[in-house]
Formats: C-alpha cells, sequence, structure tokens
C-alpha cells in the first residue's frame, strides 16, 4: 500500500502578541482566492468574547506563493479587531503558522484543513460540556439536554420575548440552578418512545406549566408521553398527545408553526386544570397566546 506524502509545507510556527501592527498586517494581507466573504455575524461574535474576556489565542495563517504571502486563516478575527481603533484587552495573542505551497491547488488544500466541518464543534458537544459541569445532569442523556435547553431558550425568546440566547449560547441554560429540576424531569419521559414531544415549542410549553404547578405539570406531561388515558377519548392529555404524534405523520402533517404548537399545549394543560374534556386542539393564536392557568 502506497502513501501519500503530504504537501502541506509549514515554513515557520510561532505565538505572538497582538499588537496594532500584527492586526494591521493580517487584516490588510492579501486574500487568499479561497476565503469566504466577511460575515457580519461571525464578527460581532468574535468581537463580543473579546470584549467579555472570553477570547482564546488565536489561529492565524497565511502562505507563501510565488514569493508572496496570502492569509489562509484570521480574516474574521484580524478584521474584528482592527475595527476596535486599538481598544484591545492585555493579554490578547494569536499562534501564527507560515506554509508554502507551489500552486492555487494546494492552497485550496491548506485552506480545506482550517476548521473543517468534521472537526468542529458541534451544538452537541457544547450542550455536553456544560451538562459536564453541571451536578445532577450526570445520568440524562446530551441529546435530551440538548433539547431542554433548546427549548427553554425558545420560550424566552418567542414567548417571554426577553433578548434571545442564540447558537452555543442557548447551553447556558444547562447551568441555571432553576432549571435542573425541569431538566431531570426531561430525562425521566423524553425517549425514543416519545418523538412527539422533541421538539421547542413543546419543551417550551413543558418548562412554563412547571413553574405553574411542579407537581401537577410533571402528572399532565408524564401522562402525555404514555398517549394519554386510552380509555378516554376527551382525555386532554391524549388528545393532545394524538395532536402532536399527527404532526410528525408525514402523509398526513398539518400544516402548523412552532409557535401554534406552543399554543396547542398550553390550551389541553388549561383543559386539564379546569377539568374539561376535550374533542379537539385550539391552536390558533390570532388573539393571542394563552397563558398556563393554575390548578382550579
Amino acid at each position: 500500500m502506497s502513501i501519500v506524502q503530504s504537501t502541506i509545507r509549514l515554513l515557520k510556527s510561532e505565538t505572538k502578541q497582538i499588537d496594532v501592527d500584527l492586526i494591521d498586517r493580517f487584516a490588510n494581507m492579501t486574500p487568499s482566492v479561497t476565503e469566504r466573504p466577511l460575515d457580519d455575524s461571525r464578527v460581532d461574535y468574535i468581537t463580543t468574547k473579546v470584549v467579555e474576556g472570553l477570547a482564546v489565542p488565536f489561529n492565524w495563517a497565511f502562505a507563501t506563493l510565488d514569493g508572496k504571502e496570502y492569509r489562509v486563516n484570521g480574516q474574521h478575527s484580524s478584521y474584528a479587531l482592527s475595527q476596535m481603533n486599538g481598544s484591545l484587552p492585555n493579554g490578547l495573542v494569536a499562534h501564527i503558522d507560515e506554509y508554502d505551497v507551489k500552486d492555487q491547488a494546494e492552497l485550496v488544500g491548506l485552506f480545506r484543513q482550517f476548521d473543517p466541518r468534521k472537526s468542529g464543534r458541534s451544538p452537541r458537544d457544547v450542550a455536553n460540556a456544560y451538562a459536564s459541569v453541571t451536578p445532577g445532569l450526570e445520568n440524562i442523556p446530551t441529546d435530551v439536554l440538548k433539547l431542554g435547553a433548546e427549548g427553554i431558550s425558545w420560550g424566552h425568546g418567542t414567548i417571554d420575548k426577553l433578548p434571545a440566547k442564540k447558537a452555543d449560547d442557548r447551553y447556558e441554560e444547562l447551568t441555571e440552578p432553576q432549571n435542573l429540576d425541569f431538566l431531570q424531569f426531561l430525562g425521566s419521559i423524553i425517549n425514543v418512545k416519545t418523538p412527539e414531544l422533541k421538539t421547542a415549542p413543546v419543551i417550551a410549553a413543558m418548562h412554563k406549566t412547571h413553574f405553574v404547578d411542579l407537581e401537577r405539570s410533571a402528572k399532565f406531561w408524564s401522562s402525555v408521553a404514555r398517549g394519554g388515558d386510552e380509555f378516554n377519548e376527551s382525555d386532554p392529555a391524549r388528545v393532545l398527545d394524538t395532536w402532536l404524534r399527527l404532526l410528525k405523520d408525514k402523509t398526513r402533517r398539518l400544516d402548523v408553526r412552532s409557535i401554534q404548537v406552543y399554543q396547542a399545549c398550553v390550551f389541553a394543560w388549561n383543559a386539564e386544570m379546569d377539568g374539561k374534556a376535550l374533542t379537539k386542539i385550539v391552536y390558533d393564536t390570532k388573539k393571542g397566546l394563552f397563558d398556563p392557568k393554575y390548578p382550579a
């Protein structure tokens, strides 16, 4: 079996203290033809981390082709720092690698080695990281915790109209003490047999009712997870579960928005709290959202 020799040639690797001159050099360096368009959201993200004091050493790299330097990594971070007008926190450093390539094809090959999809940290990885430092979450599947954090965050942003946490910041919810009991409850009912519960708006509704009445909420949602009362077709938990399962039926899928799924869940909860039988699920939101009721 033949072994293909790597064509990536590292000329120098060093760590430097970041100053205005270094930023200017990288921010204005000729970009590789492979470089993606500048993404304002990534620039904002990097700037926020720097201002919050959470920036780790940057990895910057350039390649020399026919005697000319081309930037192959560090576009967004160097640009973000260049826009801070010299107002930089102390201690910022960059690991700088210099490569040599013989043609444009090697330049593309080199570019692909930075932040490849397969080696990037997934949302699941981030959720697991937060869960691993939170006592009480040790035995709960990471996928359940990930879903829980996403549902809680969705509810805060969409229902409560609070500043929404974005991307990986959503998983900070796993470290909030007030969410521990709820997440442990999710771990007890969410499994492969409850696909109808595995959406952010359903989790958000569960989270809302949890803080209305912890015991009644646990009883109601545990019943939904079991399919409700099989001997009572007007049981709110059974009607809701049937409706949620219909949403998962690819052959009969309803055209329902996320906010309407939340509305449906609260509607069924309110019927349960009022002791009323249900014949159908109401999920229209034109007149506003239902508030979860307290037990009668």
